[in-house]
């Protein structure tokens, strides 16, 4: 079981198809073919740990009046929304894609709203549903975890992984792995006046005791820092059609190769081979397991480095 905290939504992807110009303006007329939508950040997340093998929880808030729409996206994923709490005190997080012939014309966002005289509603909730347990810290910024961060300070909360959206890192304090794309590092950095070199990259590890730093950088590849190495990795090289959720990915493949206890070389290897699956997908996609095996091919080489009922095991 893994239990995630922080901010889901909706996106959506309206898809339209044009023939012509209008007459009236240097702009396509378009005709709406389809429209779909499916499950986005936190529980994007959840979804791509639930196709690996895990039962995730997560806690998040979503409007009373709009559950139907979530509750049937998570029935559709076989995730509980038991550790959800339903109130009209917010708002939805939306995110609308706007697509002409396949190519994004732009996106429309809506973002949730809480209610500032109810604060003490939420944090009801947490006293009422926390579990000292919280694996994962999704925060897309959107309002979850600023009210889960009162909580946990009284809690001392074990934060395992995080997915970062926020200037300040010290809310994430004494996380055992932060995974960062390269505009949030560069955000962090900038936040402390910091260079965006890895000698600097490394002082966010003592400043704000993280056990192990990832830092994606699409298909320039990464790192993973820690105090006592720095480990490279490359990306697998396709051609990307849709990088929408690649980080929850990456970061559910992480999860799913570190709690096996494989090396963290193995676990980037998995990580960066997942992600880069669904980014050559159209929408968000969630790669199964043997899609990232078979794209592995001859380059397969995961090694666990614990010791299991006193026997090593290599794969």
């Amino acid at each position: 079981e893994i239990n995630i905290i922080g901010d889901v939504m909706i996106d959506s992807f309206r898809r339209f198809v044009s023939y012509r110009s209008s007459p009236e303006a240097p702009v396509p007329i378009l005709t709406e073919e389809t429209n779909s939508s499916s499950l986005g950040g936190a529980s994007n997340l959840a979804r791509c740990l639930k196709k690996i093998g895990f039962s995730p929880s997560v806690y998040a808030f979503w409007p009373e009046k709009k559950k139907d729409i979530l509750e049937q996206h998570f029935e559709n994923i076989g995730i509980a929304t038991d550790k959800i709490l339903f109130t009209d005190y917010v708002s939805e997080t939306v995110k609308e894609r706007i697509l002409n012939n396949d190519e994004y014309i732009c996106r429309i966002d809506k973002d949730m709203i809480i209610n500032s005289d109810h604060y003490a509603f939420f944090d009801k909730f947490f006293k009422k549903n926390y579990e000292e347990n919280i694996n994962v810290i999704s925060d897309y910024n959107k309002g979850v975890f600023n009210q889960f961060e009162k909580f946990s300070k009284n809690n001392k909360t074990k934060i395992h992984y995080v997915d970062p959206k926020r200037e300040d890192w010290s809310c994430y304090s004494n996380a055992e792995f932060i995974k960062a794309n390269s505009v949030e590092i560069e955000q962090a950095l900038n936040y402390l006046n910091l260079k965006n070199s890895n000698s600097e990259i490394k002082k966010l590890l003592d400043l704000y005791q993280i056990g192990n730093l990832i830092v994606t950088r699409g298909n320039k590849g990464g790192h993973l820092f820690n105090r006592n190495e720095e480990i490279s990795y490359e990306s697998l090289k396709v051609e990307p059609i849709d990088v929408s959720g690649a980080g929850d990915c990456f970061l559910a493949f992480f999860i799913w190769a570190h709690h096996l206890s494989y090396d963290y070389e193995s676990c980037l290897k998995m990580a960066t081979t997942a992600s880069a699956i669904s980014v050559s997908k159209n929408d968000i996609y969630a790669p199964y397991l043997h899609e990232v095996i078979d794209s592995l091919q001859d380059n397969l080489s995961l090694i666990r480095k614990q010791k299991i009922n006193s026997k090593k095991v290599v794969l």
